[in-house]
């Protein structure tokens, strides 16, 4: 057994397995571990092997020993180097404390319990955040919540804390995150409706709430990230910094977020969301052309992907973003069917149901694509890729004929980012088809100004081929031709 006093102990774990490590000794098994890091218990199992070779210990029970023999020795000079990353899971995690029901009538208390519970087993399914177990927040009075103490003794940095109140047919619910290390309160918000159904209540308003709170949580993470020294940035905030710069949609954020993001894949390579990440920035480099070539992009967002689920099999966000790559590499069927597996695995997950419904559009399930579209602007109006969910219905639009409504969509995703080249498109040929010619000729105009190099072949990633069939006689009518390659 390697001597615990070594200042080289634990040296060589990476950052996932120095989290595994502190778990260990904290006496949870392979199933909570992987509850609080999100990860599944087959991968902590494989962190926990590893780490019991790195100590050249022949057990976990060992490991723990060595693990409380160091954290004595830890000086507080230790604390911006291995030591604190020993002492912290990076990943911050999040509490939802009882929510108080102000109703005179006691048995309405079921809402307020039911609403918890539903937000607990919601925001797990997001798995970048680790959600305390609601077995260890129930102990809290509701009502009587000293956040900064809910943090310490649950390790938790961010706090859900709500309320209920029930008068006559109605409910109103109030409810807010707070970030316990500050007090700041992130994000808050009031939502009244009527009582019809108990259950399809329920389940609404702990849809609604889990949307507007998983986005504030990156938020909150990212602007953490960016107030970091970059040099000294961990895997989890390089990856929240990486994001934020590949947000704003730019060659240059791409560039700067790409070097971040795989910056955090060398720090801790078993770090599922740094590969998920790397994933996206993989697909916007492809949906604006800003990469040398194609086929490269693609087979690096298939191997980011590919990783980012074997490192989870039952993070959602994973499974979209490699459904993705394996739709744009040519395996449609088998994508539909990844995609169709994430939203199994997270019903609320825009992007999931975006890239099914596009996909259904290459076998002509019309209706189910719209579905699927219209469902993650409901969900999600506010995402960031709101313009590319808008444009998606647009061409669903243009592809039944519905021509007015095909321009509706293209000049809301247009609003929404000026541009987006395919709302360009999706208006051109609308207009065109509308014998609009003199706007078909604009938006036409706009679309060269914005998209990258256009040919069938580039088409034919992302649409249908009867799409670009229509795309194609537009083209022709305003004096353009679309190149095979």
């Amino acid at each position: 057994m390697a001597d615990p006093k070594s200042p080289e102990i634990g040296s060589t774990l990476t950052e996932r397995q120095r989290e595994v490590w502190e778990l260990l000794a904290k006496g949870l098994t392979n199933a909570e571990i992987g509850d609080v890091l999100g990860i599944s218990p087959g991968t902590v199992k494989i962190h926990v092997s590893r780490v019991i070779a790195a100590l050249e210990v022949t057990n976990r029970t060992e490991a723990a020993m060595a693990r409380a023999e160091l954290e004595p020795s830890m000086s507080a000079s230790d604390s911006e180097g291995v030591g604190e990353s020993m002492r912290v899971v990076r990943r911050p995690a999040i509490a939802v404390v009882p929510f108080e029901s102000l109703s005179s009538d006691p048995e309405h208390a079921y809402l307020a319990d039911g609403l918890v519970e539903d937000l607990v087993t919601r925001l797990s399914y997001w798995r970048w955040f680790p959600v305390i177990s609601r077995s260890s927040t129930r102990v809290y009075a509701a009502g009587q919540i000293d956040v900064q103490q809910v943090s310490r003794d649950l390790g938790a940095r961010y706090i859900v804390q709500g309320s209920v109140r029930h008068g006559g047919d109605r409910v109103r619910v109030a409810a807010q995150l707070v970030d316990a290390t500050s007090g700041d309160v992130l994000w808050a918000n009031r939502y009244d409706r009527e009582i019809r159904d108990l259950f399809e209540l329920q389940d609404e308003l702990a849809e609604t709430l889990v949307l507007s709170i998983e986005p504030a949580l990156n938020r909150s993470e990212q602007q953490v990230a960016a107030r970091g020294s970059p040099e000294r940035l961990d895997a989890w905030s390089s990856t929240q910094r990486g994001l934020s710069h590949i947000m704003a949609q730019t060659r240059e954020g791409l560039r700067v977020g790409q070097e971040l993001i795989e910056r955090a894949c060398e720090l801790d390579p078993d770090f599922g969301p740094a590969f998920s990440s790397l994933a996206v920035s993989c697909g916007v480099e492809l949906a604006y052309g800003w990469g040398d070539s194609p086929e490269r992009t693609i087979a690096r967002g298939l191997a980011a992907a590919g990783r980012a689920v074997e490192l989870d099999p039952d993070d959602a966000v994973a499974h979209t973003l490699l459904a993705t790559a394996v739709c744009m590499s040519g395996e449609r069927e088998r994508g539909r069917a990844m995609f169709a597996r994430a939203v199994a695995l997270n019903p609320s997950l825009p992007g999931a149901h975006h890239g099914l419904g596009m996909e259904y559009r290459h076998v002509g399930r019309l209706d189910e694509a719209a579905f699927h579209l219209e469902h993650a602007i409901r969900l999600s109006p506010h995402d960031f890729m709101i313009h590319a969910f808008l444009a998606g219905v647009g061409t669903v639009r243009l592809m039944r004929g519905e021509l007015e409504q095909a321009v509706e969509a293209g000049r809301r995703s247009v609003e929404v980012k000026p541009d987006d080249a395919q709302a360009h498109l999706i208006l051109a040929t609308a207009y065109c088809e509308l014998g609009r010619i003199e706007a078909a000729q604009e938006e036409l105009g706009r679309f060269f100004e914005t998209s990258p190099p256009t040919s069938r072949a580039y088409m034919a990633i992302f649409d249908p081929e009867p799409l670009i069939d229509r795309y194609a006689a537009a083209f022709a009518k305003l004096g353009h031709e679309l190149v095979d390659a």
